[in-house]
Order: C-alpha cells, then sequence, then structure tokens
C-alpha cells in the first residue's frame, strides 16, 4: 500500500528537517558541544529514515517499514534519555532560561512525537502482506 510511503515520507522529512532544528538550537544554547562524532551519528539518523522510505516505495516495503522502526527506535530511546530521563545539559527539565530554551523545548517534544509515529508507521508496514508480483 502507498500509504505507508506517504505518512513515512511526511514524518521523515518532518523529522530530518527538525533534527536540524534541534541541533541549531543545541549549538546556541552549549556552543561547542556538537563534535564531529555527533555530527556523523546526526547523519546516520537522518539517512536511515530516508532509505527506509525509499524501500517503502518500492516492493521492499516491509524491510523499509523494519528500518524505519529500528532507526526513529534508536532516536526516540537516546532522546528521551538524552532529553526528559537523564541529569545532562540537554535535559529539558534542566537547561535553564536561556533566549533559545523555549524553542530547544519544543524540538525536543516535536522529535518525541514524530519518532513514536513513525515507529508505528514502520510496525505497520512490516506487519503488512507482501506485495504480490505477476
Amino acid at each position: 500500500m502507498k500509504r505507508f510511503a506517504l505518512y513515512a515520507g511526511l514524518v521523515v522529512a518532518a523529522h530530518i528537517s527538525t533534527v536540524g532544528w534541534h541541533l541549531l538550537l543545541v549549538s546556541k544554547i552549549h556552543p561547542g558541544m556538537l563534535t564531529p562524532p555527533i555530527g556523523r551519528f546526526t547523519f546516520m539518523t537522518g539517512l536511515l529514515p530516508a532509505t527506509a522510505f525509499v524501500l517503502l516505495c518500492t516492493r521492499f516495503r516491509r524491510i523499509g517499514g523494519v528500518l524505519l522502526a529500528i532507526a526513529l527506535g534508536i532516536g526516540l530511546g537516546i532522546g528521551t534519555y538524552e532529553h526528559f530521563l537523564g541529569t545532562g545539559p540537554n535535559n529539558v527539565f534542566l537547561v535553564g532560561s536561556r533566549p533559545y530554551t523555549a524553542a530547544f523545548r519544543a524540538s525536543c517534544v516535536l522529535l518525541l512525537i514524530l519518532e513514536i509515529i513513525g515507529c508505528a508507521i514502520g510496525i505497520q508496514a512490516a506487519r503488512s502482506r507482501p506485495l504480490q508480483t505477476a
């Protein structure tokens, strides 16, 4: 079904855009915090959902669904810990009052929502019946 691809495409595009906005805010709040390893990890977190979207548009829909669920599930786990449960400088409850704090908190919540929706779409796509070939 193409609806998995449509919904996944919307979520992936919104997720990649929000990650970019989120990282910009992190660099404003904590200058020097974004290191090359974090940049590489961020690139992969954008590349994997994009690859999953491409697979969802082909006959490899189930593999794309699994990849989407895994990729956004990893981001969900790391983001939930880093921004809501952990005691580090990126915790939304401990970040303090700075010029970009409200936008940072909004980006964290938006990422959380997009990753939950993306995981649900990925799981549904992975559970769907394979396409019949003639």
